[in-house]
């Protein structure tokens, strides 16, 4: 079986596949940069408490805490419970506390009453990255993964002209868009992609890093993931890390609300 890698070498471009990757395989075992609780308390005693409202509740379909709990806090109509897989733990988040994941595991969700096909949507989270134990990071995304364009999702990839630089990026398994600047491991980010009318536009800290259009066709028959995908897929699709404040929303934010959801950040 052939597997596929996401390589962004460029802001938009198609996806390469390539053979299923050994763990250990020299994008494996590359050195741990932080631990834990003890970075979570030093990311916690150098954030900026700030007067933050709630999320907008107008088109929230789903939003987890992560503090501690897996429960879906937007009190919706539908009911989207995280379920967690392996050693799923809580560590100090930008809002109180986050799932923290080891690069094995993750949590799955419903994904009932999510925008599917081209529908417009939102979908936002705070992501820390501890290590790269393989060349992608999944932060979190739903559909039906390893069919082209059928999935809607964020991670993270190392940049193959610079071995050591990583990249987030947005992608629907096909085609997708990356940031322009590399992510630092053991710091916080807020990421956001938005889709709107068949136009996607992707933010790193409420910054507007690109608007593309690339064709979105997400299945409704898949689960929500966040910090791997399962079994062959999330092979070389993990995360060692944490990620805190996920938000689906059935609608297209504004620049002027997901700037401010980037904007609140407070200690743990």
């Amino acid at each position: 079986m052939t597997g596929v890698l996401l390589l962004l070498l460029s802001a938009c471009q198609n996806i390469i596949g390539i053979g299923e990757r050994d763990p250990m395989s020299e994008d494996a075992g590359l050195p741990t940069h932080c631990e834990g609780e003890a970075v979570a308390r030093d990311v916690g005693a150098q954030a900026t408490t700030n007067s933050c409202s709630s999320p907008p509740a107008n088109g929230l379909r789903a939003h987890w805490t992560a503090d501690g709990t897996f429960a879906d806090q937007s009190n919706g109509v539908d009911v989207h419970d995280g379920t967690p897989h392996g050693s799923v733990s809580f560590t100090g988040g930008v809002h109180g506390q986050a799932f923290l994941f080891d690069g094995e595991s993750y949590v799955e969700a419903s994904t009932t009453g999510f925008p599917i096909d081209g529908a417009d949507r939102t979908l936002a989270l705070w992501v820390r990255l501890d290590d790269l134990v393989v060349k992608e990071a999944f932060f979190a995304g739903y559909g039906v993964f390893g069919e082209l364009s059928k999935s809607f999702f964020l991670g993270a990839t190392k940049n193959p002209d610079f071995q050591n630089e990583v990249r987030m990026f947005f992608s629907q398994w096909g085609t997708g868009m990356s940031d322009t600047q590399p992510m630092s491991f053991c710091n916080w980010y807020h990421v956001t992609v938005v889709n709107q009318g068949g136009t996607q536009r992707f933010f790193v800290d409420g910054r507007h890093v690109q608007t593309a259009r690339v064709p979105v066709a997400t299945a409704v028959n898949g689960s929500f993931y966040m910090g791997s995908l399962p079994e062959r897929e999330g092979y070389i699709r993990r995360l060692k890390g944490a990620v805190d404040e996920v938000l689906v929303y059935d609608r297209a934010l504004a620049d002027a609300e997901i700037s401010s959801l980037a904007a609140c950040r407070t200690s743990p």
